[in-house]
């Protein structure tokens, strides 16, 4: 280490440049850094999972059943299905404000060749508002 002579008081004084008192602190830092080097797990520790022996005992699930079949619907069903298929079948006209029959006569009136399957349930059952009425029947105009 250079170093410059000073006189102080009579006395003469060494006193390191700074250049080399940098270079000193540097050198400390690069072996301090040299010296903490490590995995990194030394700073994020390896939290260890818990083992669960539900794993181990659980059994594969059962295959699948045989293909079951579909609920079978009642002849009353079937018949609002296809009316509700009619009600969504913009091919006929708008339905709204009107009931399903007067939807089908007009349908017919203007040569659009309504299903007579639905003018045939319409008719045997032309009391039961669940038929007469369109989807729409609830939301106002």
């Amino acid at each position: 280490m250079s170093s410059v002579k000073m006189v102080y008081g009579g006395t003469e004084l060494a006193k390191p440049l700074i250049l080399d008192i940098i270079c000193a602190k540097c050198q400390e830092k690069t072996k301090d850094m040299k010296a903490k080097r490590g995995l990194i797990t030394d700073t994020f520790k390896v939290v260890n999972k818990v083992k669960r022996s539900d794993r181990r005992d659980k059994k594969p699930p059962p295959p699948p059943a045989a293909e079951a079949e579909p609920p079978t619907l009642s002849e009353r069903e079937i018949e609002l299905q296809e009316l509700r298929r009619f009600d969504l079948d913009w091919q006929f006209g708008p339905c709204t404000g009107i009931s399903r029959l007067q939807r089908w006569e007009r349908a017919a009136i203007h040569g659009l060749n309504p299903p007579q399957e639905i003018k045939d349930i319409l008719l045997k059952e032309s009391t039961d508002l669940e038929y007469t009425h369109s989807l729409w029947r609830d939301y106002p105009l």
